[in-house]
């Protein structure tokens, strides 16, 4: 390898007198990553195929090329890229295909993803999430299929994949922008919520607890009420209120009633908090009946007047 050059990068260089020769059925030659487009006939200007810069010039939308009916994608395209890139290429230029044998125009909406519908969150408790994964991948793999085209991976079970998908982040609902993080810990004080994956400071890496709100949440829903994509829900039955983050509980806390009207209106979790905080600060300490926010203005006023 050659000295680095001004990226930092090493390049391979001939060493003289240092040839040999070996048999081989197939050679993959791995020292760039630049597309061979001899084939096509460039060179000779034999080819109607648009080529420039090295790579097949195409139709961002359908994939097509310059020559009628004849679609390309890969890395002969963009260039070096990820296989999800190609894929997706690949994809982009079946459903273009599709619509010309069809008779219709192309869709705009093929260059984009869409969305999919929210649909019934399964429902699993922070501990399934909070869990490694059951399934042992290397346990899958079946030795006796590895020279045949026979699938080389079992099948999980229907139990191991329910169990699996409850342990699924919902990645489609949350966008990882971290306004619940910054709400409860900065906004609110609890730092109930604590995803490690969202951690943009530059202190050591936290790692991400899922069991963390069952300690430290109050069911205030101030999550909630930041979460840009509904991903967080507060929902009040049976006497408590729950607390869930795509699908999964993250705490189950129960509800203080009116001592007036009678009427649920928050965790008494957080009603402890609130009179802690501001114990002692307004006079005599006051008593501690509970009530909503409809009847605080009416019994302060009872209170003073009378």
């Amino acid at each position: 390898m050659s000295d680095p050059d001004a990226s930092g990068r090493r390049k391979p260089v001939p060493l003289k007198h240092s040839e040999f020769k070996l048999d081989a059925q197939l050679f993959i030659f791995a020292t760039g990553q630049q597309p061979d487009l001899a084939y096509l006939g460039l060179e000779t200007h034999s080819s109607n195929v648009n080529a420039a810069g090295g790579r097949i010039v195409v139709d961002s939308l359908t994939m097509e090329t310059s020559v009628p009916g004849v679609y390309a994608g890969g890395d002969a395209v963009t260039g070096p890229a990820t296989v999800i890139k190609a894929v997706a290429a690949g994809k982009r230029a079946a459903a273009a295909i599709d619509d010309l044998l069809r008779g219709r125009a192309p869709s705009p909406g093929l260059a984009y993803p869409v969305k999919r519908s929210p649909g019934a969150l399964l429902q699993a408790h922070a501990s399934d999430r909070a869990r490694d994964s059951l399934i042992d991948g290397h346990a899958l793999y079946i030795k006796e299929r590895k020279n045949t085209f026979d699938e080389a991976l079992r099948a999980i079970s229907d139990e191991e994949a329910l169990a699996e998908a409850a342990r699924c982040l919902r990645c489609d609902m949350c966008i990882a922008c971290g306004k619940c993080m910054d709400t409860c810990r900065d906004s609110v004080g609890s730092d109930a919520i604590r995803l490690g994956y969202l951690e943009q400071s530059g202190e050591k890496e936290k790692e991400t607890d899922f069991m963390r709100p069952q300690e430290r949440c109050m069911g205030c829903g101030a999550c909630a009420a930041n979460c840009p994509t509904g991903a967080i829900t507060v929902e009040d039955k049976h006497g408590f209120r729950e607390t869930s983050m795509c699908g999964g509980l993250m705490s189950r806390l129960e509800l203080a009633t009116c001592q007036e009207c009678g009427q649920q209106f928050a965790t008494t979790r957080h009603l402890g908090v609130v009179n802690d905080s501001v114990r002692g600060k307004f006079g005599a300490d006051g008593h501690n009946k509970e009530v909503c926010s409809e009847c605080a203005a009416r019994v302060w006023s009872l209170n003073i007047f009378g």
